[in-house]
């Protein structure tokens, strides 16, 4: 953290030097969106200050804002920046720096402190023929106190301002800060040494402008960060200790969800259930131990795989079993469910298959016999009745077929059929074998060109055209 201060003072050092046309152009390498124009060299450098400002505050990560500094001290001086280091070697870099950082203000709050303590001891051995024994025990551990307190350190002007790292918005909102968030850099700031009014500050600057949230803490009487954190709670809608303990235990794996998924859905549900017990302080309620015992039972009842619940067992009955021994035992014992579940489904799909071939096949078969045997019952009584029925004649069960039709396929009422044969050798009763047309009786032509006929018929034709 202190070499990005140190660049950012670096940075705001070197914007102080420039004139207004290299302001111009630095504005146009920043990308600012304020308008420019006609600008005089105060309000540009003003204008740059606040850009570089919201990009540092916008920023992902240090590694983000150390890049971002990085480059624009080298526009400034028109030297190429540095060769590209790996995100890797950049925290790493950063990490030593910070430590060598922290190395040097250590020692100095060690001379800091020696010196004071040895002050305060001269002056105690200077009282002590002043003070009684009572005055001298209260003045040794006034001392002490104060020796303590320093060594520990107070908040100083040195300190930079807190700031909360992204923006408050509406509950729900994407990109927006969440409650846990919030609350863990709360805590972060008190940890540091910043007062409540430092960080209640920092927290209304981070809300949305135009929320009402914001005019609402504005206009409070008396602003407290106990009272900050209660009603952040109640706008962000957080759900209170028994109400996450009861969804805890009643979760269930969805069907498309893997154990790995709804284990980590339930590590999550623990640890809000700790941290909304730790903010409504009823730890009493809400045991660690009650905690975990629930979490486990909850996720053995809430798996679906019956297979990978009685493998899991086991594990789950450890007692002391930390959160990477479990994620870990999970993932292994599920892939190799997941894998056994497909081997088998290949294998089961196919025997399906096979068998809905074999059942097909069968049932065709079947169907084919009773057809042909269907067809063949119906021949042979057509064969029966054509010996032992007159000629012409059909089947009853075929004989509605034809019912209402005569012949030449015309519906209508039923006509009288000539028989076959010519008069002669039906009188023979052969009239199957006559050769002879049926209308004279002679060889050699058939009854539709029978010269009796023809006669007949150009007789008429004449008598009509006659007349």
């Amino acid at each position: 953290m202190s070499q990005i201060e140190d660049l950012q003072l670096e940075l705001d050092s070197l914007i102080c030097k420039q004139s207004v046309e290299e302001l111009l152009e630095l504005c146009g390498y920043l990308e600012v969106r304020d308008p420019v124009d006609g600008k005089s060299r105060s309000e540009l450098v003003k204008i740059i200050r606040n850009d570089v400002e919201n990009t540092l505050s916008t920023a992902d990560d240090n590694v983000d804002v150390h890049i971002f500094l990085r480059d624009a001290i080298s526009k400034i001086n028109g030297t190429p920046p540095p060769l590209e280091q790996s995100e890797e070697e950049l925290i790493v870099q950063m990490e030593v720096l910070n430590i060598e950082k922290k190395l040097e203000e250590l020692r100095q709050l060690q001379l800091e402190s020696d010196s004071a303590k040895k002050t305060l001891l001269e002056q105690l051995r200077a009282a002590k023929g002043k003070v009684s024994e009572t005055d001298h025990s209260d003045l040794t551990s006034t001392v002490a106190a104060n020796t303590v307190k320093l060594v520990k350190g107070e908040p100083s002007m040195l300190l930079r301002e807190f700031k909360i790292s992204g923006q408050i918005g509406e509950p729900g909102q994407k990109d927006k800060l969440t409650y846990v968030s919030l609350i863990h850099q709360i805590d972060s700031g008190l940890e540091r040494g910043y007062s409540d009014k430092d960080i209640c500050d920092a927290v209304i600057k981070a809300i949305s402008p135009h929320s009402s949230l914001r005019n609402y803490i504005l206009t409070l009487p008396q602003r407290s960060l106990k009272k900050l954190r209660s009603i952040l709670r109640v706008f962000f809608q957080e759900k209170t200790a028994a109400d996450l303990f009861q969804s805890m235990v009643t979760a269930i794996q969805d069907p498309k969800e893997t154990a790995q998924q709804f284990l980590l859905r339930l590590l999550d549900a623990r640890n809000r259930v700790f941290f909304a017990s730790k903010e409504e302080r009823v730890e009493a309620e809400y045991s660690t131990q009650l905690v975990e015992k629930s979490f486990l039972k909850a996720f053995e009842s809430g798996l679906r795989d019956e297979n990978l619940v009685t493998n899991l067992r086991p594990f789950l009955r450890t007692s002391g079993i930390s959160d990477d021994e479990l994620m870990k035992n999970v993932n292994e014992l599920a892939t190799k469910q997941h894998e056994r579940k497909m081997k088998i489904g290949v294998t089961s799909e196919r025997s399906k298959t096979a068998k809905a071939q074999a059942v097909s096949t069968e049932n065709e078969t079947i169907k084919l016999t009773a057809e042909i045997q269907q067809l063949k019952t119906q021949l042979a009584e057509i064969v029966h009745h054509v010996k032992t029925s007159p000629r012409g004649n059909l089947p009853p069960r075929f004989a509605s077929r034809s019912r209402g039709r005569w012949q030449g396929g015309h519906s209508g009422p039923p006509r009288y059929r000539r028989l076959a044969g010519c008069q002669k050798c039906q009188s023979n009763g052969t009239p199957a074998q006559c050769t002879h047309c049926f209308q004279c009786g002679e060889l050699g032509h058939f009854r539709s060109r029978c010269p009796v006929i023809n006669q007949g018929n150009m007789a008429r034709l004449f008598q009509g055209g006659a007349e």
